[in-house]
């Protein structure tokens, strides 16, 4: 009785252990075949990137050369009011993309891609890059500069009806114009509400006939600045009713041509 109790419990054990034997056999096919694939994949994608040696310099170099060129032109924007740079990065961002891609060469600019195609973008990328400096140049000789921080109105205290005042703005660049803004505000405003019927005449210190009349609060005026260089000087009146006094700041002072 013992024996034939016996050989089941046996014959179970060994069809167990032949099963776990087979799963694990399964797995262990499964991820050989798993890795073979990857490992074709990165192959693959290797074998893209690096490409023939002539042609891995070729394109490598023009990446760099590429990457160089953009680098500078964005260390040399100068930035300024009204997103004039942002021409110049969306330049630079093309070129670089454009031309890592050409190098990386995948897609319709692999290793099969006509060569017409190859070279085109090559050109491209080159062309984007090369852009990007000169424009950067040209905003640094041209572009609008904020020089408000550069600007201060005496007297430093408010102001009456028929009261003058100047504007001096230090280092200004090289610029034709001078589009400025000014902000006006009641200096007691619980005794008094004279901002709306607030103007100002405001004009170059050197040319009183430039004056542009009545002009309100936040409004924009541009003034030519002739010969005035590198400090830029301005004259204002204050136009309001008898017994008010008003705070006159800077609300905007931008160098153009």
């Amino acid at each position: 009785m013992t024996g034939t109790s016996e050989e089941p419990d046996a014959g179970r054990r060994s069809r167990l252990t032949i099963a776990r034997g087979t799963g694990a056999s399964a797995i262990g096919t499964f991820v050989v075949v798993i890795g073979e694939a990857v490992a074709k994949a990165f192959g693959e994608l290797a074998a893209k990137i690096v490409g023939p040696p002539a042609g891995r310099v070729r394109n490598w170099t023009l990446f760099v050369l590429v990457l160089t060129l953009t680098s500078v032109a964005i260390i040399r924007s100068p930035g300024g009011p009204g997103g004039e740079s942002d021409g110049v990065l969306l330049v630079c961002g093309l070129a670089v993309l454009i031309s890592g891609w050409r190098a990386i060469g995948l897609g319709w600019l692999g290793s099969r891609a006509p060569a017409t195609r190859r070279a085109t973008v090559s050109a491209l990328s080159l062309t984007l890059a090369i852009t990007g400096p000169v424009w950067s140049e040209e905003l640094r000789r041209h572009g609008d500069v904020d020089v408000r921080g550069r600007a201060s109105v005496s007297p430093a205290r408010s102001l009456g009806d028929g009261t003058a005042a100047t504007v001096d703005i230090d280092d200004v660049p090289t610029r034709a114009r001078l589009r400025v803004a000014f902000a006006v505000s009641d200096a007691l405003p619980a005794a008094q509400s004279c901002t709306p019927e607030t103007r100002l005449d405001v004009g170059a210190g050197a040319d009183p006939h430039s004056a542009h009349r009545a002009v309100r609060s936040g409004s924009a005026v541009d003034i030519p600045l002739g010969g005035q260089r590198p400090q830029v000087r301005l004259r204002l009146t204050l136009r309001t009713d008898p017994g008010c006094r008003m705070n006159v700041s800077i609300a905007e002072a931008v160098a153009h041509d």
